[in-house]
């Protein structure tokens, strides 16, 4: 019956916003860096396409957030629908059960669970989804929609006066996001991370930043005894001694 196929149609629309919510999440989770490898060594097709949606992250990340709003507009036309096939109501009460209904439905299956889930697991799911996450982007890129978005973005940014570039295109960022990687799964520890990221970082960091003027220095003679090197330490908040 038509309110079984509403049903069916519903549940598609709402894995269909899952999926592209999890897929944008994944894109932004994926590193480029590992792709290039995975690339390099194996050829995997699925790497290569991924890689490709990486390195045009902004037409990706569009297009999966317009299939994703596409798919919620269908959910709330086919719920609408199942619901006055199935209490006999009009459109206008209809609309008012399916927003009750769709708001902490979609909120939780269509937006936090997916997004989680492929935040955690991105090298695993992103590698299937990859085919129709390249359907959606090749299918707004060449309709113009994607260049017309675009286009209306550079605008807007040009007069606002914001940078329209991403930081997360250097290869520092990258080599960066694969050491927090593996940080999170436990191959180096916290610690170790946080000590090679400072030293990626240590080109943007002023000298007079992480080191005391001459001027300022606290010495001790060298044949200071106990009593007076303890005074010393004590009156002066260094964190480190030489």
């Amino acid at each position: 019956s038509m309110t079984w196929l509403w049903a069916a149609l519903a549940l598609l629309f709402l894995l269909g916003a899952g999926f592209y919510s999890g897929t944008e999440m994944g894109l932004y989770s994926l590193n480029r860096l590992r792709l290039r490898l995975r690339v390099g060594r194996t050829g995997d097709r699925a790497a290569r396409t991924l890689l490709n949606l990486s390195e045009h992250r902004e037409q990706s990340a569009l297009a999966v957030l317009l299939t994703q709003n596409v798919m919620n507009y269908l959910l709330t036309v086919a719920t609408v629908s199942l619901i006055a096939r199935s209490l006999g109501i009009g459109g206008d009460q209809a609309d008012i059960y399916a927003a009750i209904i769709l708001s902490p439905v979609t909120f939780v299956f269509g937006d936090v669970v997916p997004k989680n889930w492929f935040h955690s697991h991105a090298n695993r799911l992103m590698y299937p989804a990859a085919p129709l996450v390249n359907a959606c982007v090749q299918f707004f890129r060449y309709t113009g929609i994607l260049w017309i978005l675009e286009s209306l973005t550079r605008l807007l940014a040009e007069l606002t006066g914001q940078e329209s570039s991403e930081a997360w295109r250097g290869a520092r960022a990258e080599v960066i996001g694969l050491f927090r990687e593996t940080a999170a799964y436990g191959t180096l520890t916290e610690e170790q991370s946080l000590m090679i990221e400072r030293v990626m970082n240590l080109s943007n960091v002023r000298l007079g930043n992480i080191m005391i003027a001459r001027a300022h220095v606290v010495s001790l003679p060298a044949d200071a005894d106990r009593q007076s090197f303890e005074q010393i330490v004590r009156r002066h908040n260094f964190s480190r001694l030489p």
